[in-house]
């Protein structure tokens, strides 16, 4: 018997599609699920009640709000939150971030546990300050100058720049502007334009 199965549920939205594959190894007590994209929502309705996984990655955890990031550790022994919280956090609607700050305060809960405040990363880095944390330090995404720029002015020129420049223009530009309110017109002057 061929211990690679390829898994196909009905159940769950976008499951064909999240699911990639399901190894059944030679003993039939452990099953490895590989999945390719998929939500705790979609997870939750694929897997029977009570299903515990070894290992549940949270990838861009800096983006996961802190209740949806609750829901994946109830299905896991282990988790690996993958995240950056130097990158922007999740975004909450205003209702919501004031309906989990009236929440937080009547439970009186520790700070690192605030919904309204704190993103899924932030709270385990929070809460557990002594977990294992590796900067990944190979940028391969960016031009170099705009990598560079972020390197400095982020990471303390931790990172390594893996892309090159190609002598494209315009990559990166700077611009200092006055303070006050910058709302007001939104016309776009070109650098290259002459202005008497």
């Amino acid at each position: 018997m061929d211990p690679r199965h390829h898994l196909i549920l009905v159940k769950g939205e976008n499951l064909t599609r999240d699911i990639a594959s399901c190894e059944v190894h030679p003993d039939n007590k452990r099953v490895h699920i590989t999945f390719n994209n998929s939500s705790t929502f979609s997870s939750t309705n694929s897997f029977p009640p009570g299903t515990v996984f070894d290992y549940v990655i949270v990838d861009e955890a800096s983006q996961v709000d802190l209740a949806t990031g609750c829901l994946a550790l109830t299905c896991a022994k282990n988790t690996v939150a993958v995240g950056d919280a130097k990158q922007l956090p999740n975004v909450l609607p205003a209702p919501t971030k004031d309906a989990l700050e009236g929440l937080f305060v009547a439970t009186k809960l520790s700070p690192s546990v605030n919904a309204a405040t704190n993103s899924f990363l932030q709270s385990i880095c929070s809460t557990l300050p002594k977990a294992p944390q590796t900067l990944l330090k190979e940028h391969y995404r960016c031009h170099p100058k705009i990598a560079n720029f972020l390197n400095q002015k982020f990471y303390g020129g931790k990172l390594i720049v893996l892309t090159s420049d190609q002598g494209e223009e315009g990559v990166l530009s700077a611009f200092r502007t006055p303070p006050g309110n910058h709302e007001r017109d939104r016309t776009v002057v070109s650098p290259n334009t002459n202005q008497s």
